[in-house]
């Protein structure tokens, strides 16, 4: 195997190491390194170890799920830890690892050999623990999916339970990606925020969560935050804004309405004569 890890006595992982990943990568890498040493799990010519992170927290009880997915995560991306899928029934999406030790030799180089894990963890205690890790595969990984779906937090459970639809094979696999990506509180917190729309799709759901990656939330505490400081922000709006006053209605009067008019003092002589001329005209054409 590898001659990587465990150079420097007393430390769990070796400083190198730590100073080049970071500490809490370190330990993973070691941890992995450790249970692959004792597994029986062979794939494509390397030994594999499968973990939920749920399990992982297991080991890692001081770290929360969120912490230990993006760790593993960012390994994923450097290369070092190469995972894989190989439960008999594909709908169970815990993941397989191994660790790349090509690009460890690329990174940092060869180093000596380990001393003896046993010198520096008490690894009897932790054997009788994590059992669970080096278990043999179930015949069906299904009973392992059903179990996670009865968590009132999985966002499988929640996703069904909600009136989404049914959890398929595929979108199983876009959930898992997500749940990676982010956490799966903050995938199931998307799905609230989308009951609340009233638009029960994934497709919703996927918008919402591409729109909290762009604003680099990571915690359900962010969503929360972000929210409290929009509605201050609009009651703040709301309370400067100058009252509303309807304008007082002006009656306008016309101009020739203005114009004073001279009284009426009843017909004049010409008026009289030029009737009397009409009439006489009127009465001729009678004849």
């Amino acid at each position: 195997m590898s001659h990587l890890l465990l150079q420097e006595h007393p430390l769990v992982v070796i400083p190198s190491l730590a100073t080049t990943f970071g500490l809490n990568e370190s330990i993973v890498l070691q941890q992995i390194h450790y249970w692959l040493d004792k597994s029986k799990h062979e794939h494509d010519g390397h030994k594999w170890i499968y973990n939920s992170y749920e399990e992982w927290q297991l080991q890692f009880p001081f770290w929360s799920v969120s912490t230990i997915r993006r760790t593993i995560t960012k390994l994923e991306k450097l290369g070092l830890i190469v995972t894989g899928n190989f439960n008999r029934n594909k709908i169970d999406q815990t993941k397989w690892y191994r660790l790349n030790y090509e690009m460890f030799e690329q990174l940092i180089g060869a180093v000596p050999p380990p001393p003896d894990q046993n010198e520096q963890t008490n690894e009897a205690n932790w054997q009788d623990e994590m059992s669970n890790v080096n278990k043999p595969i179930p015949e069906s990984t299904s009973k392992t999916f059903s179990e996670k779906k009865k968590s009132t937090t999985c966002p499988f459970a929640f996703f069904e339970e909600n009136g989404f639809g049914t959890v398929g094979a595929h979108l199983s696999e876009k959930i898992n990606a997500w749940c990676t990506d982010l956490n799966d509180e903050l995938v199931i917190e998307a799905m609230k925020l989308a009951i609340e729309n009233g638009v029960k799709t994934w497709a919703y759901v996927e918008a919402i969560l591409r729109d909290w990656i762009d604003k680099g939330y990571e915690r359900v505490e962010d969503i929360h935050s972000a929210r409290r400081a929009l509605q201050e922000k609009q009651s703040s709006k709301r309370a400067n804004r100058t009252p509303y006053k309807r304008p007082i209605r002006q009656e306008v009067v016309p101009s020739w309405l203005q114009t004073e008019q001279e009284p009426f003092e009843g017909p004049t002589d010409d008026f009289l004569k030029e009737k009397q001329e009409l009439q006489n005209i009127l009465k001729s054409y009678k004849k």
